[in-house]
């Protein structure tokens, strides 16, 4: 009931259609400042973040306007954050279908399902500029317990978020979003009869397929001649 009238409160501040449409899809976390979550990731070492601080982006309504809100990315927890008035919400993910996209310091954040390792999910995946079919970037990151101190040893290892790691997806046409394995057993599927060329294009233009801007440059490469 608290969180409802919440809701209602701030709503009532801004009657813009966009916002009033926006405000229905977050669910309230806490105070600002200091929110608990806040509280609760302060005794973690790391950060699960993908932007730290909150930063201003663009929210695309599939009908309707955009709207301009400070935001952030929970990796972790695969959740988009948001701040209005000092307070902190989530965006709410069984509403996250009537967004088309969210801009956010240069990255396009969209919600889409996915395959990965044959089973079906649903996240927070970033479309990457491409041409003809899609890739996306997924971020993850993973939390470490505290370990006991070994013997002789002072301190013990804590509580800790490990470093941000990226998985990549991929779709064209009409097929479903898979995970794409970067390495070449991966990139000889997609780019079937052309292997070669492709293997020559690498070569010659000296490409990694662990460095981003690379991959994305054989990713295009792959599939410029797909239909």
């Amino acid at each position: 009931m608290k969180k409802l009238l919440i809701l209602i409160a701030v709503s009532l501040i801004n009657a813009s259609p966009s916002f009033c449409q926006f405000v229905e899809f977050f669910g309230e976390i806490d105070n600002f400042t200091p929110s608990k979550k806040q509280m609760e990731y302060a005794a973690i070492e790391g950060s699960p973040y993908l932007n730290e601080q909150l930063i201003q982006g663009s929210v695309k309504f599939k009908k309707g306007d955009s709207t301009l809100r400070f935001m952030r990315y929970d990796i972790y927890k695969d959740e988009i954050e948001y701040l209005e008035n000092n307070k902190l919400f989530i965006l709410l993910k069984n509403q996250i279908p009537t967004i088309e996209r969210i801009d956010l310091e240069g990255n396009e954040i969209v919600y889409q399902q996915f395959i990965e390792k044959g089973e079906k999910q649903s996240g927070i995946l970033i479309k990457m500029p491409t041409t003809k079919c899609s890739l996306y970037k997924k971020y993850t990151i993973e939390f470490h317990e505290a370990l006991p101190a070994k013997t002789g040893m002072p301190i013990s290892r804590p509580v800790r978020f490990g470093a941000k790691q990226k998985q990549w997806f991929y779709a064209c046409g009409s097929d479903p979003i898979t995970l794409l394995e970067t390495d070449k057993s991966s990139l000889k599927k997609i780019a079937g009869s052309r292997y070669t060329q492709l293997k020559d294009y690498i070569k010659d233009n000296d490409l990694k397929i662990k460095k981003e801007e690379d991959l994305i440059a054989i990713f295009n490469y792959c599939t410029r001649h797909i239909n």
